[in-house]
């Protein structure tokens, strides 16, 4: 959206969203997933992200194939992989154990150290242990 006149500041170009599915490409393998979104189909960067999140025994694997949770980590390593401005992320850790949960937000809190966080969520606890500023929206 551009304006009618003048300028808007401090704007991040590049956002990401996490969506409640997890918009996956289900004929593609995991490691694919990701590279799709990465300049030149970067294979480096891929497998970073999905060590980091513990799916590289599925990196082979056909999106379809994973289970709820592994999806849920493959949707989190593909948003963070672009190195985005700004994320947004809706229930972005739902479906994932506390192992991976923790891994993944403490992941996350590492790589969004300098850049806007956008959380939807109804987990009070998660929103406790990001240490954040919150603003809660109420009806």
């Amino acid at each position: 959206i551009r304006p009618d006149s003048g300028t808007i500041e401090g704007v991040p170009e590049r956002g990401v969203f996490v969506f409640q599915d997890n918009r996956l490409l289900p004929q593609l393998s995991a490691r694919d997933n990701i590279r799709l979104v990465l300049p030149g189909y970067e294979e480096t960067r891929a497998d970073q992200l999905l060590e980091a999140l513990g799916l590289t025994s599925v990196s082979d694997q056909a999106a379809a194939t994973l289970s709820g949770g592994e999806k849920r980590r493959l949707a989190l390593a593909r948003a963070l992989a672009p190195e985005p401005d700004i994320l947004y992320l809706d229930e972005a850790f739902r479906e994932l154990d506390e192992k991976h949960e923790s891994e993944a937000l403490a992941l996350l809190l590492d790589m969004a150290r300098d850049k806007a966080l956008v959380m939807a969520t109804h987990d009070l606890t998660l929103i406790d242990r990001m240490k954040a500023n919150v603003l809660e929206l109420r009806k």
